[in-house]
């Protein structure tokens, strides 16, 4: 990834792409995050460096009142720190959860926002209701 891949990112999600931008600074709060993710998952405590990094990386977020057309409220902070204060809320609040893809070889986690929910995409499904349908019909032929 490089630093304009990291704008454009940050800009298609809505975030701050502003020279605050610091790849190395996002690849690790990219990674703290995983960490305290997959702590929650596994029902473990987090290593105490990924709680301090996470919690200095979100210091500089605070909630400020927008009014345009209807009162709204909007974090302020750059994008490091919203992403940062992003993860506290998803590991601390129960919007679903949290449970590794269980499509063989992915590595993505998602949120369980449904009761039938396994995969993270339906891309990861489809390969394995492929997979499962070609093993099926695989042992009955013979080359």
């Amino acid at each position: 990834m490089s630093v304009a891949a990291l704008r454009a990112w940050l800009a298609a999600h809505g975030l701050p792409a502003d020279g605050s931008a610091d790849l190395a600074a996002m690849v690790a709060l990219r990674d703290t995050v995983r960490e305290l993710l997959l702590a929650r998952i596994e029902n473990r405590r987090p290593a105490p460096s990924a709680v301090e990094a996470v919690n200095a990386a979100a210091a500089p977020t605070a909630p400020r009142l927008v009014w345009g057309d209807a009162p709204r409220v909007e974090r302020a902070g750059g994008a490091l720190a919203l992403i940062a204060a992003d993860a506290i809320e998803l590991v601390t609040e129960r919007h679903g959860d949290l449970l590794h893809c269980s499509a063989p070889g992915c590595v993505r986690l998602l949120i369980k926002d449904h009761p039938r929910r396994q995969w993270c995409s339906t891309r990861c499904g489809d390969r394995v209701r492929a997979s499962r349908y070609y093993h099926r019909h695989r042992k009955g032929t013979s080359l």
